[in-house]
């Protein structure tokens, strides 16, 4: 995206260029154009990628975030039916810096596990109203 942001304020250089060259007399009415329309048709196509990375981003973001409510959600039913080794790797995704104390293993969450852990013990943390009360 810097990329692209970086071309779109070159391009910004490069219209007060062609303007600047056309108001001093050194480029004639339909090269003018030409060339504006050129440029127009670069911060055209940089500003549609952008808004194609912007979306990219946010799905991307979105499918993390349901992917963290989902096991979340499931983390006790996923347990029980996962084996040894099914387990450990779901604790490295859900875990860090787990220790071992002679037979009991310690651990912090990861961030987003542990927001939602704290959110169990506090009650509070959901309306209990509908917070869209008109249904838009």
């Amino acid at each position: 995206m810097e990329g692209y942001d970086q071309a779109r304020e070159d391009l910004r250089g490069e219209r007060r260029n062609v303007v600047r060259l056309f108001t001093s007399g050194k480029l004639n009415e339909r090269d003018y154009n030409e060339q504006i329309t050129e440029v127009e048709k670069k911060e055209d196509h940089y500003a549609r990628e952008l808004v194609r990375l912007n979306c990219d981003i946010s799905d991307a973001g979105m499918t993390a975030a349901k992917r963290v409510f989902e096991l979340a959600i499931k983390a006790k039913e996923l347990w029980k039916t996962m084996n040894r080794e099914e387990r450990l790797d779901y604790l490295k995704k859900v875990c860090s810096n787990p220790t071992l104390d002679a037979l009991t293993i310690h651990y912090h969450l990861e961030k987003p596990f542990a927001r939602l852990a704290s959110w169990q013990e506090n009650s509070e943390w959901r309306r209990e109203r509908d917070s869209n009360p008109r249904g838009l």
